[in-house]
């Protein structure tokens, strides 16, 4: 059984055990889909023969440093060894830095925020956290793409944000015009998650004995409008 299937739902399983150069992944809101995806950026640089680090994108610096606690978290739990060495300058002329999480085979874990010029010049794996929140998605896109050349993969998690997203026109493409870009398009709705285990996981989390119908029936409850549901 592969490692993440231990600690993953099966969405974020087959997310994680998904190892096309291009995928991408239409997701609903906390369904731990950030977690997960941190968890596979560890399996992917442990590896004594490793060849490539990892860059994640995020839509703000916050964001960023939870990514690095997220992959700490995991290293832990699989007994990695691996050191925080928190905000480092990637390039002093564009003044821009990353978050760093180095394991002990050297290979690194670089988290930075939602400056598409950070990647400029870099080559590895990349993750592009939230997209469709990001502020200029073409040029992170057109900066990022170019650094799995040498073989990397290339991600892209979000939920929507609004019909004329760069991320949600990737979807179209993929779901209308025949994926001419040759995505492997994964897609989780809340009931998706739902289905396959979450709420037990938010109940662990906080104490809570709900089902999975007074789950979704409460979530849905909680929001302003349909819109917000949707």
């Amino acid at each position: 059984m592969p490692l993440s299937r231990k600690y993953t739902l099966p969405f974020q399983s087959r997310w994680i055990q998904d190892h096309s150069p291009l995928k991408i992944i239409e997701k609903s809101r906390q369904i731990g889909l950030t977690s997960s995806t941190a968890l596979s950026a560890i399996l992917r640089l442990a590896p004594r023969g490793a060849r490539l680090d990892v860059f994640v994108s995020s839509r703000d610096e916050m964001q960023a440093q939870l990514f690095i606690e997220d992959a700490l978290g995991w290293a832990r739990v699989l007994n990695i060894a691996a050191n925080a060495r928190g905000a480092m300058l990637l390039d002093r002329a564009a003044n821009t830095s990353a978050y760093v999480l180095e394991l002990s085979n050297g290979r690194r874990l670089y988290s930075v925020s939602s400056n598409p010029n950070a990647l400029a010049g870099k080559r590895g794996h990349v993750i592009l956290d939230e997209f469709a929140l990001h502020d200029n998605q073409g040029l992170l896109y057109r900066v990022a793409k170019p650094l799995t050349t040498w073989g990397g993969q290339l991600e892209i998690i979000s939920t929507h944000r609004g019909a004329n997203t760069v991320f949600n026109n990737i979807i179209r493409k993929i779901t209308t015009d025949g994926n001419p870009m040759g995505w492997s398009h994964h897609k989780v709705t809340l009931q998706d998650a739902v289905n396959e285990g979450l709420a037990e996981c938010i109940n662990f989390k906080t104490g809570r004995s709900e089902t999975r119908e007074q789950f979704i029936t409460r979530t849905r409850a909680e929001c302003l409008d349909e819109e917000q549901w949707l």
